[in-house]
C-alpha cells in the first residue's frame, strides 16, 4: 500500500511590492503626525505664555524628530534586508564632510535655539544689532527677521544676532530723551529751570514719573550747557514724537523769555535708564 508522503510547509515569501507599500504608508503617516505633534506642541506652549517664536523653533523640531523616527521605521520595513546600521557606520568620513560644510547651518540652528530660551529679546521688541534699526517680526531656526524702521525687510542670521552686542530699544517701558542747549553767561539761570520745567512738564509727549529734570550740564567757549531731560515711551514712534515736541518747546521757550542761545549747541542725545530710574 502506497502512502503519500507529506510536504513540508514552506513559508510563502512576503512580496516586496506589499513592504514597499507598507513602508510608504508608514512614511505618509509618519509625516502627518509630524504636523499633529508640531501643531500639539505649538498651541500647548503658545497657551502657556512662550513666545510665538519659541512655539515655531520648538514645534518645528519636534516635527522633525517625530517624522525623522517614523521614517526610519518605514526604511526599515520597506526594505527588510537591507543593513541600514552597517551602511550608517560606514558612512563616518561622510558624516565628518558633512558636519564640516554644515556648521554655520549648525551656528544659526543652536543660535535661535539659545536665544528664544533665553529671551533676551522677542518679537515685537525694537533692536539695534550691527547696524540695523527695526522691530523684530519672528525668530526662526535659522535667522532672524526685523522690519527696519524705514519699513523694509532684513533677514539676519541667528550666529550674527547672538554673537553680536544688542541694542534693545523697548527693554524697558520708559527711557529717558535729553537734549542739550546753550545759554549764555550772564543768563538768570533760576528763570531758566523754571521756565524750561514748566515747558517740559506741559508737553503730552513726556511722563510725570520719572519727573523731568533741567540742569547746568557743561561750560562751552561762548555758553554754559542746559541739560534738559524728559521721559518717553520706549518705541521709536515715541522717541520721534516726544523729539518733535521737545526740541520746539525748548528753544521756542528760551526765546519767549529773551534768553540769548548762543550759537554752540551741544548734541542731541539719548540715554538710556531702566523703568522708575532717576
Amino acid at each position: 500500500m502506497l502512502v503519500a508522503a507529506e510536504l513540508p510547509d514552506i513559508p510563502t515569501p512576503r512580496l516586496q511590492g506589499t513592504d514597499l507599500l507598507i513602508g510608504l504608508g508608514i512614511a505618509v503617516g509618519a509625516y502627518l503626525l509630524g504636523k499633529l505633534v508640531s501643531l500639539v506642541a505649538s498651541k500647548i506652549m503658545r497657551a502657556r505664555g512662550r513666545s510665538r517664536s519659541f512655539a515655531a523653533i520648538f514645534s518645528t523640531i519636534f516635527r522633525w524628530v517625530a517624522t525623522a523616527l517614523g521614517w526610519s521605521v518605514a526604511l526599515v520595513v520597506a526594505f527588510p534586508s537591507v543593513n541600514f546600521a552597517g551602511i550608517l557606520s560606514g558612512l563616518g568620513l561622510t558624516s565628518l564632510v558633512i558636519g564640516i560644510a554644515a556648521q554655520s547651518i549648525l551656528a544659526d540652528l543652536f543660535s535661535g535655539i539659545m536665544m528664544v530660551v533665553r529671551e533676551p529679546f522677542r518679537e515685537g521688541d525694537q533692536i539695534e544689532v550691527s547696524g540695523i534699526k527695526g522691530t523684530i517680526r519672528i525668530i526662526n531656526l535659522r535667522e532672524t527677521v526685523v522690519r527696519t524702521f524705514a519699513g523694509t525687510q532684513v533677514v539676519i542670521p541667528n550666529s550674527k544676532v547672538h554673537g553680536a552686542s544688542v541694542r534693545v530699544q523697548t527693554g524697558y517701558e520708559q527711557r529717558m530723551l535729553r537734549v542739550d542747549v546753550g545759554v549764555a553767561y550772564e543768563t538768570d539761570f533760576d528763570l531758566v529751570h523754571r521756565v524750561l520745567l514748566d515747558a517740559v512738564r506741559e508737553l503730552p509727549q513726556t511722563l510725570d514719573d520719572p519727573a523731568p529734570a533741567v540742569r547746568v550740564s557743561a561750560i562751552n567757549p561762548k555758553s554754559v550747557g542746559i541739560a534738559v531731560s524728559a521721559w518717553v515711551g520706549s518705541t521709536q514712534l515715541d522717541e520721534v514724537d516726544a523729539l518733535d515736541a521737545l526740541i520746539p518747546a525748548v528753544i521756542g521757550t528760551l526765546r519767549q523769555h529773551d534768553i540769548e542761545m548762543p550759537t554752540d549747541y551741544g548734541p542731541i542725545t539719548l540715554v538710556e535708564a531702566a523703568q522708575g530710574s532717576t
